[in-house]
Formats: structure tokens, C-alpha cells, sequence
């Protein structure tokens, strides 16, 4: 079993929805247990054309399966909740699931990179990663609070508190 981190995004069609949705898929994928995520955060978008607010979150479990299992039950799950892709890097997007960590395992190739090459550089990653390795341990001992330390003026609003489905604010 290997403790694995997927980071969700969504600014197109229902986000709020979607990441619901995908969350309820990710806890059912096989080999996931001991499920844990984040508040939703409304951030801005990172590069890319111009576009709306996102709604992400991070997710955390232990996987009883492979790597490549897990890599590509993500890519199915995101075709299943209306991902299209195309060649635009940081393009709007119905859904976007990116496996930050899987356990403390090192891999390169054209398909995937772990640990994600970009996670550090993301408030919208660093801000859920938090609150969730409050319960789940991190992989590689990273020290969130130097990295959260780096960002200023950057918009990443906790609109659903942890735990409480019930509160949320419209976006």
C-alpha cells in the first residue's frame, strides 16, 4: 500500500459539481482506501489563455495497486467526467486530475513525472496539501509552510471548509 496524492481541478461547465463528483469516483476507484481531502479552494489560473476561477482541491489515500494503475484509472475518471485534451498547456478544462505523489517513488518518462513537476510552484496544490498532511504523512518530509512562505498576492479562497459538505458559497 502507498500513500498517494491527486491533485482536482475544474473551471468549465459546473466546476463546483464536477469536483464533487470526481471526488465521490476517486473514493470508489479500486484500491483506494482510507480516503482523505481537503477543503475546495476558488483560485485563479495559472498561465494559459484567458478564463474563469477554478475550484480545486487535494486528495490523499493509501493504493493497494500499481503506479500505472492508479495513473491511468485518473486518466479514465477525467475522460468519464468530461476532460477533453488537447495541445493548449494550461487551457480551461472541464476536469484536471494530477498525481502529485505516489509514495516517496521517483519516475520520469513522456507520460507521467513524480513527484508532479509543478506541485511546489501552486498555492492552489500547497493550501489543500496542508490541511490534509495535518492527517496523512507526506511524502519526501517537504516543509509546506517555507513553501506556502514564497506567495504573495496570489488569490486561492477556501470556499468549503474541510469536512462540511453542506457550506458552500457560490462561485
Amino acid at each position: 500500500m502507498t500513500w498517494s496524492f491527486v491533485a482536482l481541478g475544474a473551471n468549465l461547465g459546473s466546476p463546483l459539481e464536477t469536483i464533487l463528483s470526481t471526488i465521490e469516483a476517486l473514493k470508489e476507484l479500486e484500491g483506494v482506501e482510507q480516503f482523505q481531502v481537503s477543503s475546495l479552494y476558488e483560485t485563479t489560473p495559472v498561465g494559459g489563455p484567458k478564463q474563469p476561477n477554478y475550484i480545486n482541491a487535494v486528495c490523499g489515500f493509501l493504493y493497494t495497486q500499481s503506479l500505472f494503475s492508479l495513473f491511468h484509472a485518473l486518466r479514465a475518471l477525467e475522460i468519464r467526467m468530461g476532460r477533453a485534451r488537447s495541445s493548449v498547456r494550461n487551457e480551461p478544462r472541464a476536469i484536471d486530475l494530477d498525481l502529485l505523489f505516489f509514495g516517496e517513488t521517483t519516475h520520469y518518462s513522456p507520460e507521467l513525472i513524480l513527484p508532479h513537476p509543478r506541485w511546489h510552484e501552486r498555492l492552489f496544490v500547497l493550501h489543500p496539501l496542508q490541511e490534509i498532511s495535518e492527517k496523512i504523512p507526506l511524502p519526501f518530509q517537504f516543509q509546506l509552510d517555507t513553501l506556502l512562505s514564497q506567495f504573495k498576492n496570489t488569490y486561492c479562497e477556501q470556499i468549503q471548509p474541510i469536512g462540511d459538505p453542506h457550506v458552500v458559497r457560490a462561485v
